[in-house]
């Protein structure tokens, strides 16, 4: 958080125009935003949002994943770490694809937070028993 009020903060004495980030704090009691917490519960009460130590083993490369996905602000640079991502690790497991969606939501909803106007409103939803996550009106499975 602190890297981040100091970036806004460097930007706007540089004269960028770009408004503040929003933060936004998205919580769902279905999804396991850990391997200890899938590990619990299981598949039938959880759904997996989280980084596999199977597909990033080292800490440090892990910590720094998830650092590079709490700075995403816009859709393409979620694009560019999901690229970025399957060339360097392979394939994501359906954890990551998961963890992605709700990335991308986050982004959206940060931006229309930081809508002066207020006129776009993000909205989700979110139903584990049909198996879908849906943003803004479109259908993403999970």
């Amino acid at each position: 958080m602190y890297c981040q009020l100091l970036k806004q903060a460097v930007a706007q004495l540089k004269g960028d125009k770009r408004g503040w980030r929003v933060e936004v704090d998205l919580r769902l009691d279905f999804v396991a935003t850990n391997e200890a917490e899938f590990a619990q519960f299981g598949p039938e009460e959880r759904v997996p949002a989280f980084i596999p130590i199977s597909y990033i083993a080292d800490t440090a490369l892990r910590i720094q994943a998830y650092r590079h996905l709490a700075e995403i602000t816009t859709h393409e640079q979620l694009r560019r770490v999901r690229k970025e991502w399957r060339d360097r690790f392979g394939k994501p497991a359906s954890a990551i694809d998961n963890l992605l969606l709700l990335t991308e939501d986050q982004a959206r909803r940060r931006q229309s937070q930081g809508d002066p106007g207020g006129s776009a409103r993000a909205q989700a939803d979110a139903d584990p028993a049909r198996g879908f996550y849906t943003c803004g009106g479109a259908n993403s499975l999970v």
